[in-house]
């Protein structure tokens, strides 16, 4: 401060002192220049001014002053939050591996917490081992460093918002004096461009710590893997596989691609050339051999990112089902047909397998439990007893298989159909099915019948249409009924009433009927993240990692929280035997490391106020800053800047020289 009184000692030394000088001729223009000294005087007063003013704004931008929230007791507390990028992207190296880049950074944000602060770490995935987060300010700096030191990345996306909405809450629940957030990451383009792009209202300041390489990296990823084979594939216990890779990279790779049963048992093998952002389809063919669930893997060749260069898979090849079908007299015509046709479709080579073709003629409960689905060719002969038998076998889990042909009973199709269903009487003309018709459209297929017989049914959770008329009318219906199901043909399956047993798709659509009331083969895929219900008959579940986790009566689900095949096994005798493999898999989406750009981070950041920082030291400088409070040297020094020219232009005009 005191060199504040250095201009004014410099202008009292060196003002103009004026010398009295008596001449005649000018006597009378002293009044008038009393006048113009006395104005001279309040503009030298107001320049020294300026200057003291100048001067002093320069030593306080030099001494950086800070405004604190709690102006008399020292430093600010302060509630911090602390986002931590645990996506699977943070698995890729740049040096070391950026994940450990990361808790650096992380435990130097508590290193420079002082006592009275409180912080929480959040995960950007929003999950922890095998659980959902919960997270919490704390003030025992120790415990939370420990904790950061023992985190590992994940395998899910991060999810940007629900973190940055939970880092909110907290902080504005909180009680110190000063808020912060925190976010480090790699800055990878697909997390940031999944934000809702929110109005920037929030006032709470953010510091992005970016740990990413300084460019994208490259990376090739699975991306996809898809069972395609056909009824008659399967028939023969072979398995096609479409498996989707992509290049990232910016340059061509060339990759090997192997599938794998069992922890590495090779099965087939082929090698890709993919160009610079290509995405390429490649097939593959896996023959189980014996019945049962099977899970394995593809690999393709190692990268910058390894955890999603495998995709895992799993699918289900059960035993032969038992498959019977109604026929009451086989010299009778229409009966005769009826079997011939269904039975030639549904095993056409007669090996007894997929399906085991035997015939019955009399529905009883006995009869009827031999089979795994039953196939009824008409919805008419068949007294009170065998209908009420049939709804029993029905109802304890079996499955059937319904056509309805001439001469069927509307009480009887009714009673199937349940409350409120309207049964039509028979319609004759031609009439083609909808292209997006239950398994039509995969299969590429074109069906027209002859006649058909109009069914609606109420809205209900237990009642499908599977595929329509193209004027809307319903052609295939799935009923649920009690454990079991049963699927409902609104037309005949013989020559007389109908062309199907004549048409390309008589047989892949009666497989595709079959497989979907015996669920054949699964083969669903899970993301990491998403849950697996736990069948009451499981009693042990295999994880990734080859922990085992005993289940009890209380377990109802599961978070799949690795990639991997989960290997569910109920108790039988002395054994343990699969009951389900289930598959997870990282998104591949996250497997494109591009980093965004400035512009769209600006845009799509919903903050006010944020920084982007990358080293330890800006960390330390960034908590001391918030530690002290608001900066103010910046606002000093443009003041310091503004007045100087103030005083410049009031000196010149003046006549005084700066």
């Amino acid at each position: 401060m005191a060199a504040g009184t250095v201009p004014v000692i410099i202008h009292l030394m060196f003002r103009r002192r004026a010398k009295t000088v008596y001449f005649p001729s000018i006597i009378f223009l002293r009044q008038l220049d009393r006048e113009v000294i006395r104005r001279r005087r309040l503009q030298e007063i107001l320049i020294m001014i300026l200057r003291v003013l100048v001067l002093l704004l320069f030593v306080m931008f030099l001494a950086k002053p800070i405004l604190r929230a709690n102006l008399f007791f020292g430093e600010s507390a302060k509630s911090v939050v602390v986002i931590i990028d645990d996506s699977y992207s943070m698995q890729a190296k740049d040096g070391r591996l950026l994940f450990d880049k990361a808790k650096e950074r992380v435990i130097s944000i508590i290193k420079n917490l002082r006592s009275g602060d409180e912080v929480a770490i959040i995960l950007a995935s929003g999950v922890r081992s095998h659980g959902t987060q919960t997270v919490s300010l704390s003030s025992d700096f120790e415990v939370l460093r420990q904790e950061v030191e023992s985190l590992e990345p994940g395998y899910r996306s991060a999810n940007l918002d629900l973190a940055f909405n939970r880092a909110v809450e907290l902080l504005r629940e909180s009680g110190g004096e000063s808020t912060l957030m925190f976010l480090v990451t790699d800055m990878q383009r697909n997390d940031w461009a999944k934000l809702r792009g929110a109005e920037k209202e929030n006032e709470i300041p953010l510091v992005v710590v970016d740990v990413g390489p300084d460019s994208s990296q490259a990376n090739a990823v699975i991306t996809d893997v898809e069972i395609l084979s056909e009824p008659d594939d399967i028939a023969r216990k072979i398995f096609n596989f479409r498996v989707k890779l992509r290049n990232f990279s910016s340059k061509q790779r060339q990759l090997s691609l192997g599938m794998y049963t069992g922890p590495e048992q090779l099965v087939d093998e082929t090698n890709v050339d993919l160009d610079s952002g290509e995405e390429k389809e490649v097939r593959l063919v896996f023959r189980p051999g014996d019945p049962g669930w099977h899970g394995g893997y593809f690999k393709i060749s190692d990268d910058g990112l390894p955890v999603d260069n495998f995709r895992y898979y799993s699918l289900r090849m059960s035993e032969e089902a038992r498959v019977g079908i109604f026929a009451r007299d086989l010299m009778v015509g229409g009966s005769f047909d009826q079997y011939f046709f269904l039975s030639k479709a549904i095993d056409p080579l007669e090996q007894g397998y997929p399906f085991r073709v035997d015939r019955f003629s009399q529905i009883t409960s006995e009869v009827l439990s031999k089979f795994d689905v039953v196939v009824m060719p008409t919805v008419a002969d068949f007294d009170s007893a065998a209908f009420t038998d049939l709804k029993r076998y029905i109802f304890d889990g079996g499955k059937a298989l319904f056509f309805v042909e001439r001469g069927f009973s509307k009480k009887r199709l009714g009673d199937l159909c349940g409350a409120g269903s309207e049964i039509g009487s028979i319609e004759k003309g031609i009439y083609k099915v909808g292209k997006d018709a239950f398994g039509l459209s995969r299969l590429f297929l074109d069906v027209d019948v002859y006649e058909r017989v109009p069914i609606s049914l109420p809205e209900s959770s237990s009642s499908y249409v599977l595929g329509r008329f193209q004027d809307g009318k319903a052609f295939i219906i799935e009923r649920l009924y009690g454990n079991g199901a049963f699927i409902l043909v609104t037309t005949g399956y013989n020559l007389d009433m109908t062309n199907l047993p004549f048409r390309h798709a008589s047989v892949p659509l009666l497989y595709e009927m079959l497989f979907r009331l015996m669920r054949q083969s699964e083969t669903r895929q899970y993301l990491c993240g998403d849950v697996l219900e736990i069948e009451p008959s499981w009693d042990r579940i295999s994880f990734p990692s080859e922990t085992v986790v005993e289940l009890t009566d209380a377990d109802e689900e599961f978070v799949l929280n690795e990639p991997g095949l989960y290997v569910a096994t109920s108790r039988e005798g002395r054994n343990y035997v699969t009951s389900k493999i289930a598959a997870a898999n990282v998104d591949p989406t996250e497997g494109d490391l591009e980093k965004i750009g400035y512009e769209e981070f600006e845009r799509l950041v919903p903050f006010k106020r944020w920084e982007r920082i990358a080293s330890n030291r800006d960390i330390r400088q960034k908590m001391a800053e918030y530690a002290r409070g608001t900066p103010l040297w910046n606002y000093f020094l443009y003041a310091a800047i503004i007045l100087f020219f103030v005083e410049f232009f009031m000196a010149n005009k003046a006549g005084r020289k700066v």
